[in-house]
C-alpha cells in the first residue's frame, strides 16, 4: 500500500471511529491530535512531490550546462585551427623566408583548418 493510500484509510477509519463514539474522541482531544497528523502527512506528500519536480529540473538544467561545455570546447578547438592558420598566413617571416612554400601552399593551411 502506498503512502497515499493508507494516509486515505487513516482518514476513513478517524472519520467513521468519529461517528461512531465522538464523546470520548473529543474529550482527549484526538480529534484536534490525529488531524493535525494527517495534515502533516498532507503536507509531506506535498513536499515530496514538489522535490521530485526540483530534480527533475535539476537534471535537465545539468545536461544542458554538459552540452553547453561541449559546444564551448568544440568552439574553443576550432577558434585555435583559425588562429594558426591566419598566423602561418599573417607571418611576415614566412612570407619573407618561405614565399615559396606559402605560394605552393595555395591555401591548404586555410582549408584544412576550415574543414577539421
Amino acid at each position: 500500500m502506498s503512502d497515499r493510500e493508507l494516509l486515505k484509510t487513516v482518514e476513513q477509519a478517524f472519520d467513521e471511529e468519529i461517528n461512531k463514539n465522538p464523546s470520548n474522541f473529543n474529550e482527549l482531544g484526538w480529534p484536534e491530535h490525529i488531524g493535525w497528523l494527517i495534515d502533516q502527512a498532507k503536507e509531506k506528500q506535498k513536499l515530496e512531490a514538489r522535490v521530485k519536480e526540483l530534480e527533475n529540473l535539476l537534471f535537465g538544467s545539468k545536461a544542458m550546462a554538459d552540452e553547453g561545455v561541449r559546444v564551448i570546447e568544440g568552439l574553443r578547438k576550432e577558434n585555435q585551427r583559425y588562429k594558426q592558420a591566419l598566423e602561418f598566413y599573417g607571418n611576415e617571416f614566412n612570407y619573407m623566408n618561405y614565399a615559396e612554400e606559402i605560394r605552393k601552399d595555395y591555401g591548404k593551411t586555410a582549408r584544412q583548418a576550415l574543414n577539421q
